[in-house]
């Protein structure tokens, strides 16, 4: 199973930081960018959480969903643990930073030249 923590890229920021998905499993770690930027006295460190912003919080919420659901996926339909990469890659996809590749038969391919 991974874990999942987020931490402020530099807690020391007298600016606003960007916060980082870091996600541990079988002594593997992928540090993760959120894309979220908070000022670091708006961090509970303990917690792991935003202090006073609802919107920023149930966007680290939903990405922590989505890692564990990525995660649960790809050893269920692999019958193993992904690598690095293909965590960072299945991530992408499923937040929309990247899309899949589409494989294509040879009908379907027919059909989208013409």
């Amino acid at each position: 199973m991974a874990k999942v923590n987020f931490n402020l890229r530099d807690a020391n920021s007298k600016t606003e930081t960007r916060i980082n998905c870091v996600i541990r499993y079988n002594n593997l770690k992928l540090v993760y960018p959120t894309g979220i930027t908070i000022n670091p006295k708006s961090w509970n460190s303990e917690k792991q959480e935003i202090k006073n912003n609802t919107d920023k919080e149930i966007q680290l919420t939903n990405l922590r969903t989505a890692v564990l659901t990525v995660f649960n996926r790809f050893k269920t339909e692999n019958k193993r643990n992904p690598s690095i990469e293909e965590l960072r890659d299945a991530l992408n996809i499923e937040t929309g930073r990247t899309q899949s590749a589409v494989k294509l038969d040879l009908f379907a391919y027919i059909t989208s030249i013409s």
